[in-house]
């Protein structure tokens, strides 16, 4: 309670001082009433604000209690489903190790049918794969056939083109030979008349003052009968070249034959060796054709009786298989849903203590903050505090309503 102040007897005092006239008197008179008038109401107000703080002390005390109530309650409940959870881990560890031994049984019955049945198949592996790769031989023989027609074809058309080839340079030598004689026998001719022209036309003359040229002119013709003389050596040289182009030519196509002949005695060898081999594969391939269904037969007889065996067994093992995976799915949504509830729970429990910590912090520091305030403001603030307060609570309520819904499904 604030200490009421008495301000009659200095008002009085104040009042019957004989220097204030009477004007300053009513004014004075009139102030002092307002001024007691407002602390009065202050007064009344400040009681209302205790009042009001109070109230929400009982309140925020209230609210801590059910805080304390409902969290121990939380509490209890997340016990509870820990140790619904061991015992349904418990429970899946026991099924996953009756499905392993399940599966490692089926597996061992399975592996112990395929090694009978693979040890009857190896056998008949074997067999075939002798006849396999006396197979492969004979298309490896047939491919090297192939092969040696195809060179013999080539051959055959290079040869071919060799010697139309050889033809038609001969034709062009010979007919560059007797073209360039014909010039040179032309040229000569007409150079040996042009001389004997000249010389009868010079001794037929007294003495000339071209003698002495024609003398020159006979020395420039001796020069061009040696440059001939060169020409057709070099002509020579290149037909004997020629010559000896020609026997070269004519010995590779000499050994081209030989080749061919021995190519065709080799391929008439292996085509007769291949012939055999093909026999002997052959009457090898009815052999095997008539093991093969004596063997087809006997495991087709086999093959029935060990896959209805293994059907059967099959069979109950899947279904055991599928009540496991069934029962496994069931419980795997049990726990998907305690996890989950969990969670909502853990949230829940912290959103609580956010808000509690909250109220508290707020409650100090407004508490606080009224130390330091006006005597005006101090009972607007308080209002707008307490239903800051409510407005922040409202969360907190629909919280407590979801977490009793929450209990009331895990129950």
């Amino acid at each position: 309670m604030p200490p009421k102040v008495s301000t009659n007897v200095k008002t009085t005092a104040f009042l019957d001082d004989n220097r204030l006239s009477a004007v300053d008197k009513e004014f004075f008179t009139f102030q002092f009433g307002a001024i007691e008038n407002t602390i009065a109401r202050l007064n009344n107000n400040y009681i209302i604000l205790e009042k009001d703080t109070d109230k929400y002390k009982t309140k925020a005390n209230d609210l801590n209690i059910k805080l304390k109530n409902e969290y121990g309650d939380a509490m209890k409940i997340l016990e509870e489903k820990t140790n619904y959870e061991k015992k349904l881990k418990a429970e899946i560890e026991e099924l996953l190790q009756g499905k392993d031994s399940m599966v490692e049984i089926n597996r061992n019955r399975l592996k112990e049918k395929d090694d009978e049945f693979m040890r009857a198949v190896g056998i008949i592996k074997t067999t075939t794969a002798v006849y396999v790769g006396r197979l492969n031989k004979l298309k490896e023989f047939c491919k090297q056939e192939e092969i040696l027609e195809e060179k013999l074809i080539n051959m055959e058309q290079q040869i071919e083109a060799m010697n139309k080839n050889y033809e038609v340079k001969l034709k062009k030598l010979e007919e560059k030979y007797f073209y360039n004689r014909k010039v040179i026998q032309k040229g000569m001719l007409q150079r040996c008349f042009n001389f004997a022209f000249h010389t009868n036309k010079l001794f037929m003359s007294d003495l000339h003052p071209r003698v002495q040229k024609s003398s020159n002119e006979i020395l420039d013709l001796e020069d061009m009968l040696k440059k001939q003389q060169v020409l057709n050596m070099d002509l020579d040289k290149q037909i004997l070249q020629k010559r000896e182009e020609n026997k070269r030519f004519l010995r590779l196509i000499k050994s081209n034959a030989k080749n061919i002949d021995t190519l065709k005695d080799t391929y008439y060898t292996k085509e007769e060796k291949v012939k055999g081999v093909k026999k002997e594969l052959a009457e090898v391939l009815e052999d095997v054709n008539r093991l093969l269904e004596n063997l087809d037969k006997d495991m087709g007889r086999t093959r029935q009786k060990h896959h209805s065996k293994l059907r059967s067994a099959v069979g109950d093992a899947v279904l055991e298989l599928q009540s496991l995976s069934h029962d496994m799915h069931i419980v795997q949504e049990d726990l998907s849903g305690i996890q989950a509830t969990n969670r909502k729970l853990d949230e829940f429990i912290w959103e609580i203590e956010d808000l509690l910590l909250k109220t508290y912090g707020k409650t100090l520091n407004h508490a606080e903050e009224i130390k330091c305030i006006n005597k005006e403001d101090r009972i607007e603030k308080p209002m707008q505090f307490i239903q800051q307060l409510y407005t922040e609570l409202e969360p907190f309520m629909t919280i407590s309503e979801d977490f009793t819904r929450l209990g009331c499904q895990s129950y």
